[in-house]
């Protein structure tokens, strides 16, 4: 038994085609509006990856993908509220879980947290650097002392 189609012209809000329309609107986290924020939020966390370097370009962007996802459907649930109208959770909060963890293991993998840097010697390597440099300060300073002290002298003696 097949059933008859309706040949009624579909209500308003159920026409799909019409320019506008916010039928399949949700969260917008898996969308156009986080593709667009991607390259915003890429941008600043450049800096602040420790030793960023271009072939890290591919991760870093996975991960401001992640968190565009994040943002917005944090930013969804701020207006619509964590429960649906029968009372289950939001579907979107299962895929933030997912979201959050997956940023969290980027985020390691990029060095962005104390026991990743800790992991890859980035901490010991930075003191290392400091050190380098200060010494190498404070002997510049010393050798021009010396350096001017000698100048004197030698005025002196002649």
């Amino acid at each position: 038994m097949s059933k008859a189609k309706s040949t009624a012209p579909l209500p308003e809000h159920f026409r799909p085609w019409q320019p506008g329309n916010q039928i399949a609107v949700k969260h917008g986290a898996t969308g156009r509006p986080a593709l667009l924020r991607t390259a915003e939020i890429a941008a600043s966390l450049r800096p602040l990856v420790p030793t960023f370097r271009e072939c890290d370009e591919p991760m870093l962007r996975l991960l401001a993908g992640v968190l565009a996802r994040i943002e917005l459907a944090s930013e969804w649930l701020a207006v619509h509220g964590i429960f649906c109208d029968g009372g289950e959770i939001q579907p979107v909060l299962r895929a933030m879980s997912t979201w959050e963890n997956t940023a969290g293991r980027l985020l390691d993998r990029l060095g962005c947290d104390p026991l990743a840097r800790a992991q890859l010697d980035l901490d010991v390597a930075q003191a290392a650097h400091e050190e380098t440099l200060t010494t190498l300060a404070a002997r510049a300073r010393a050798e021009a002392v010396v350096d001017g002290e000698a100048a004197e002298v030698a005025e002196v003696e002649s």
